[in-house]
């Protein structure tokens, strides 16, 4: 039999998986949001999730990007997202730091290919010979 290493992450996933336990912890990811109540004064009608109408007393979670859910339909969602589904909106406040990364990372790939069309315009508009005259760009090392 082999032996497990019990603090592995993907031996917790499993355990967590096999045995019904919640991924993230929903407390945690809804501490910043508004549990409410339904009445006549609040705008939306249905929960997107379920697309149930809302009747008066439901209990509703309003996450922080302003949309609105039953709490048992958010509350299933969260048990494998740690997102908004309407918007897509990171709850996870430990993730924001990867979240930070990633969009640097978007923005350096989105120069990156800016940099490679302007070059690519640049080839195919020369007539292909080369001028040494011109100072270059940048250099390749």
């Amino acid at each position: 039999m082999a032996n497990l290493r019990h603090n592995d992450l993907y031996t917790q996933f499993y355990n967590n998986l096999i045995n019904g336990n919640s991924i993230t912890n929903i407390d945690e990811l809804l501490k910043d949001c508004n549990f409410i109540k339904y009445n006549s004064d609040i705008k939306e009608t249905q929960c997107p999730i379920s697309l149930e109408e809302f009747k008066d007393g439901d209990s509703l979670i309003e996450l922080p990007c302003n949309h609105i859910f039953l709490e048992k339909h958010i509350k299933n969602w969260l048990k494998e997202k740690t997102s908004c589904p309407m918007c897509r909106h990171n709850l996870d406040s430990k993730s924001s730091k990867s979240s930070d990364h990633s969009m640097r990372q978007g923005q350096i790939t989105n120069q990156i290919d800016t940099m490679i069309t302007y070059l690519t315009n640049q080839l195919l508009n020369s007539e292909n010979e080369y001028d040494d005259t011109i100072e270059p760009i940048f250099e390749i090392y």
